[in-house]
């Protein structure tokens, strides 16, 4: 059998970018780091306040957010979006994380 080379290198995902309070955001790329903290995260939220949990959430978001705009902090999401536009953002960035956890194969295992 010959030699197989994947060059993961050369894998391109679609561009994932929101402008908000004025601010380009890519969130194209989301860390294996960050994604198994919102797998953690997701193991954990029944177990803590909902104020707490939608604090670690924007936490996570904004490291995500961080990687392309060093602007975006946790702070800075709070003090320069409205709820309903905040909530909306949140869920655009986990998308795709959200979209693999609920395929069926996620759910096989």
């Amino acid at each position: 059998m010959g030699d197989v080379i994947k060059d993961y290198d050369k894998i391109s995902y679609p561009k994932r970018i929101a402008i908000l309070g004025g601010q380009k955001i890519d969130v194209t790329i989301i860390p294996s780091r960050i994604a198994l903290e919102v797998a953690i995260f997701r193991d954990r939220i029944f177990r803590i306040k909902s104020e707490d949990s939608f604090s670690n959430l924007i936490s996570i978001v904004a490291k995500i957010c961080k990687l392309s705009n060093d602007m975006i902090t946790s702070e800075w999401l709070l003090d320069n979006t409205h709820i309903e536009e905040l909530n909306d953002f949140l869920t655009f960035v986990l998308e795709p994380i959200n979209k693999r956890a609920s395929a069926p194969e996620a759910k096989k295992k």
